[in-house]
């Protein structure tokens, strides 16, 4: 029978004295509720549903960063009326299962996968409409007495304020941990009212409200430590020392003088906590000290969609980071998750507009710094401002060097780029570059158009893509032709010559980027004029600055073919342009830096990849 779990995390926990989630205390190095999440992962539940109330982002995130490949589901308690009207805020996302439901207390850290499980096969073996986790006391102090027949059947569960003195006497008590028959429990819920002193809904009413309908009601003992709930900070210091008893059997006996200062210091004592950091096998955050650090995928603004692909592919959720800008235009970056030696990769195209997208990349390096990553690596599919990589003239600048500088020193540790304006760029930086073509992409969406069954002819549109073309050309077995041009004056071009053979040829023209689409109309043109039977273009960058997409509809390119590393805006979208994804090539990289394996394997049979 399929299992579906609800864990209650709603509560603020006022006797806590503390503003921080009562599931979000540590003992023993991690929050509570992550020891509750494991034994009930433990499981392998088909679904799991956490109810959140109090600080809901900062639980559900939380979970989300110590659980990243569970997937869990979050629903919201906005008002706090009690936990059968918690358990009410699931039947949205479970109203529709079939199965059993079990329903835990994200603050009672010691609930055994053993006992969990034991507890579902109860109810299954008898076809019970629940079964409850119980426990002999011979105090049950606050916790909700279990009322039964003489035959030992459970008929109710009475909370300990709204009980009778008779019923306080009782030493069976109620653990809080069920498992319901989902049908029967989203019924009764149905039922539920808030007569008691609380005015709350309650779940344990669930328990009398199956017993008057005729349902056998099971139940099972555990020990005391497994039911061990969270109210105050006295029983999580307690807990925390019955976790480090043996280390802690010779320590003197606290007087009354020790426990006062302990209350004003609300927690152990230093050398406590010490001795408890020197013993714990996880981290603060709840991953194993000996965990490798995790991937942590941030988008900019620049291209979410790309960047939600890539997190799609390696099968791990977008990072939560809020960018906003203030009333004068400033960028604001702010961090909603702990990334604490972890490796960050920030998906981030310096693209139109370049410099906003370029200011908000380098606030994020540096939140990312300043919050411990272990690794930070930008992701940029397209390098804004790489064609001013030389002085042409006197008194230029080399603004792709200055760019380089504001990355590395904002706290980049890697790069990855693809198909950058000149490979001499990797040169510019201080830290490592991973840089990659995109053209073998592109070849072999063209052999899949059976492009080149026929004659074939790769054309550099200008002198300075001749490297990129010949490999291409080689690789593939065609000709190889250059167009030689000139520019009688800025955003015009003129065409001196063709250089190889173009008449009746299929002519693929590949360049690392179109702007204004200016050269490689002008090269089609007179690669038209002198024979061609067919031309395509090809480009990774879809600039396409200005009245780019109108030259290439009237022009006489069949198709142009460009990737995502920019995104094209849908209005400017037509038929001739095609658009193939990277998204695949860049989470191949990540995972490859990641692991520290080598990035310029990925095409191996491709040579010379730093054109």
């Amino acid at each position: 029978m399929e299992l579906a779990l609800i864990i209650l995390a709603a509560g603020k926990g006022t006797r806590m004295e503390s503003d921080l989630p009562k599931v979000l205390h540590p003992l023993g190095g991690k929050p509570l509720v992550a020891w509750v999440l494991e034994s009930a992962l433990a499981l392998e539940p088909h679904r799991i549903v956490v109810v959140t109330g109090h600080q809901a982002q900062k639980v559900e995130s939380e979970i989300r960063e110590l659980f990243p490949k569970a997937n869990i589901e979050f629903v919201r308690q906005t008002e706090m009326l009690g936990t059968g009207h918690a358990v009410q805020q699931a039947k949205p996302l479970l109203g529709d299962f079939k199965g059993d439901i079990a329903v835990l207390c994200g603050d009672v850290p010691l609930i055994s996968t053993s006992s969990l499980k034991k507890m579902v096969e109860t109810r299954d073996q008898h076809q019970a409409g629940a079964c409850l986790m119980v426990c002999e006391l011979p105090d049950g102090g606050s916790y909700g007495r279990v009322v039964t027949d003489k035959n030992g059947q459970v008929q109710r569960i009475v909370e300990a304020k709204d009980a009778t003195p008779e019923e306080l006497a009782l030493h069976r008590v109620n653990a809080g941990t069920y498992c319901f028959d989902s049908a029967r429990l989203w019924a009764q819920l149905e039922h539920l009212n808030a007569n008691n002193k609380s005015g709350e809904l309650y779940l344990t009413d669930v328990i009398g409200l199956l017993n008057d309908a005729g349902e056998q009601i099971d139940s099972l003992s555990v020990d005391e430590r497994e039911m061990a709930g969270i109210n105050t900070r006295d029983q999580l210091l307690a807990l925390e020392k019955s976790l480090d008893a043996p280390m802690k059997k010779d320590s003197k006996k606290e007087t009354a003088k020790a426990r006062k200062l302990r209350t004003t210091l609300e927690g152990p004592f230093p050398s406590e906590q010490i001795s408890s950091h020197l013993k714990r096998t996880y981290r603060a955050d709840g991953r194993p000290l000996d965990a490798t650090p995790e991937i942590k995928i941030f988008s900019g603004g620049a291209n979410p969609v790309l960047s939600r692909e890539i997190a799609r592919l390696l099968k791990t959720p977008l990072g939560s980071m809020t960018v906003t800008r203030f009333a004068d235009g400033e960028t604001r970056c702010a961090i909603n998750e702990s990334i604490r030696g972890n490796d960050v990769f920030i998906i981030q195209p310096t693209c139109a507009p370049v410099n906003d997208t370029l200011m908000e990349l380098l606030i994020m390096c540096d939140a990312f710094k300043r919050a411990s990553a272990r690794r930070i690596v930008p992701i940029m599919p397209y390098f804004g401002y790489a064609r001013q990589d030389k002085k042409v003239r006197p008194r230029e600048p080399i603004t792709a060097k200055l760019v380089a500088d504001l990355i590395s020193h904002a706290g980049a540790d890697r790069l990855f780029a693809i198909d950058l304006h000149a490979g001499q760029i990797q040169g510019f930086f201080d830290c490592p570059v991973d840089h990659l073509p995109a053209f073998p992409l592109i070849a072999e969406h063209l052999i899949q158009r059976n492009v080149f069954e026929s004659n074939v002819t790769v054309v550099s549109p200008d002198v300075g893509g001749v490297v990129r073309a010949s490999i291409m050309a080689e690789r593939i077995g065609a000709e190889l032709a250059i167009v030689a041009k000139r520019r009688p004056e800025p955003g015009k071009v003129a065409v001196i010559e063709v250089i190889g053979k173009v008449e009746n040829q299929i002519c693929v023209m590949i360049d690392d980027m179109v702007d204004s689409a200016g050269t490689l109309v002008a090269a089609a043109d007179e690669l038209a004029e002198r024979g061609a039977k067919e031309i395509y273009a090809c480009a990774t960058h879809p600039v396409l600055s200005g009245d780019a997409v109108r030259r290439v509809q009237d022009s006489c390119i069949k198709e142009l073919i460009v990737t995502d590393t920019i995104p094209i805006p849908p209005e400017r979208m037509i038929p001739k342009i095609t658009v193939l994804s990277v998204a695949q090539l860049c989470a191949d990289a990540i995972l490859r830096i990641h692991t520290d394996d080598s990035v310029s394997s990925m095409f191996g049979t491709w040579e010379r990849l730093d054109v």
